[in-house]
């Protein structure tokens, strides 16, 4: 019997012994502690750096939107009567918007011309369909519109 009051004294001394570690790492200046405070150090950097980041392309994408005004005000003032490295770009400008003015000119065409034949995107779906069943010859079927 008194080798058993001393391996349960020895096994409640170690288990003291653990909890007393544990309860230690986790008080201020351990180890879990030390870890934790670590991590939560870094997350909170990390959170400020995106803020600092999202803020700063904000800030560059402001200072382009203004650019951008400059250069529009600055075109509209002298448009008329370019100088210097000017005259290139506004040029460029006028040949750029030449392009676009065709360019709509062309789609406003196309769309009039595709609007004005009422149910021809239907009659080309069916006489495609016509034509593949035609062109495979006897062993394709073709099944009525309302099948499809």
């Amino acid at each position: 019997m008194p080798e058993n009051k001393d391996l349960f004294r020895s096994f409640t001394e170690g288990a003291r012994k653990i909890a007393e570690a544990v309860t230690e790492s986790f008080s201020d200046g351990g180890v879990v502690r030390t870890v934790y405070e670590d991590g939560l150090s870094r997350t909170r950097r990390f959170a400020q750096l995106a803020k600092m980041t999202a803020d700063l392309r904000r800030e560059k994408e402001e200072l382009d939107r203004v650019f951008l005004e400059i250069g529009y005000l600055c075109y509209e003032q002298t448009k008329d009567a370019p100088d210097g490295f000017f005259l290139p770009l506004f040029a460029q400008v006028q040949e750029i918007r030449e392009t676009l003015r065709r360019k709509e000119s062309e789609i406003d065409a196309l769309r009039k011309e595709l609007g004005t034949v009422p149910g021809s995107a239907d009659r080309e779906v069916e006489s495609s369909i016509t034509a593949f069943a035609s062109a495979a010859g006897p062993s394709v079927q073709q099944k009525p519109s309302s099948e499809l």
